[in-house]
């Protein structure tokens, strides 16, 4: 299985950074989201996925997104969805959300939303004490 690493770009289109590690299991998105279409370019992050949890290896999920638009949402719902489906069989799965200073309450609920919608454990980290 190979390494998927996607280099972020802030022109026109905000892309994040991507980089899922077959070998360690640690899966991490950060930056912004707001690409062209949102669909194909989450195709090949959501197909990765898919392959390596069929694998049965333990993943750990890191989010660092500062920004990401309606689309975006519905696709980590997705990721979260398969995240959950995955650990309700057996697997291992960790789930990270990093963010910087004073969270906007608007991040918290979105967070809070997508652990309730997935039944999933999302661990909020601050990186700015």
């Amino acid at each position: 299985m190979e390494h998927l690493q996607i280099r972020g770009s802030s022109q026109l289109f905000f892309i994040p950074n991507v980089d899922f590690n077959p070998e360690t299991g640690e899966c991490r998105i950060s930056g912004e989201s707001f690409p062209e279409d949102v669909f194909n370019f989450y195709k090949p992050i959501l197909n990765w996925l898919r392959m390596y949890l069929d694998k049965r290896k333990p993943l750990s999920f890191h989010c660092r997104l500062s920004y990401y638009n309606t689309m975006t949402s519905k696709v980590l719902s997705e990721i979260f969805e398969m995240l959950s489906s995955y650990k309700s069989s057996g697997g291992v799965v960790e789930v990270f959300w990093y963010y910087s200073g004073q969270p906007s309450l608007s991040l918290l609920e979105e967070i809070k939303d997508f652990e309730d919608d997935a039944s999933l454990q999302i661990t909020t980290i601050n990186e700015i004490k």
